[in-house]
């Protein structure tokens, strides 16, 4: 099972992901996210995501987590940075725009 934390201030919203997520984490996740996002102007928003601890994703949480990148996009968020530490799984995936 996976873990993340939320924290936000009035120009920035961090995410820091953990371990194995599910199916019922990312929907718990995008409900939390929603509710921060909401409290700040996305499009001067900062949004930092930290995935350097993550587990490798199943199969039916790939499409997910593409799903979660373009919402991000589609809320108005200009400026997104990715942390990937150490995680190799990470840095070879792509994200396309």
């Amino acid at each position: 099972m996976g873990g993340f934390k939320i924290s936000s201030t009035s120009n920035s919203i961090s995410a820091v992901f953990e371990g194995l997520f599910t199916v019922d984490d990312a929907r718990f996740y995008i409900e939390s996210f929603k509710k921060e996002a909401a409290k700040v102007n996305t499009a001067n928003c900062n949004l930092i995501l930290d995935g350097s601890n993550l587990k490798e994703l199943p199969t039916e949480m790939q499409e997910i987590s593409k799903n979660i990148l373009v919402l991000y996009k589609s809320m108005g968020f200009n400026n997104v940075t990715l942390h990937y530490g150490n995680n190799e799984l990470l840095k070879t995936r792509k994200v396309n725009k």
